[in-house]
């Protein structure tokens, strides 16, 4: 994990894949990265305070609060 969150610009840019949400009637291509990058910036935060607090800082609440905002999108990207 902490590869990852060392990794210049690594957390920023996953975060920022969750906040640009495509379109409901998008290609199904254009959501397959939604799940795996929730999971990734899920794993980072379940580690050390200062793993969670990158996640934090990137904006990561605003970016999921957004995917929680959108029941319809969830369902498209979890099924």
């Amino acid at each position: 994990i902490q590869a990852m969150v060392a990794a210049p610009g690594f957390v920023p840019r996953l975060v920022g894949i969750l906040s640009r949400l495509p379109a409901p009637t998008s290609r199904l291509d254009e959501f397959v990265c939604l799940a795996p990058c929730l999971r990734v910036l899920g794993n980072i935060v379940t580690g050390t305070d200062v793993q969670t607090q990158t996640v934090l800082n990137a904006g990561g609440v605003s970016a999921v609060a957004k995917l929680l905002r959108a029941p319809n999108l969830l369902v498209t990207v979890l099924k």
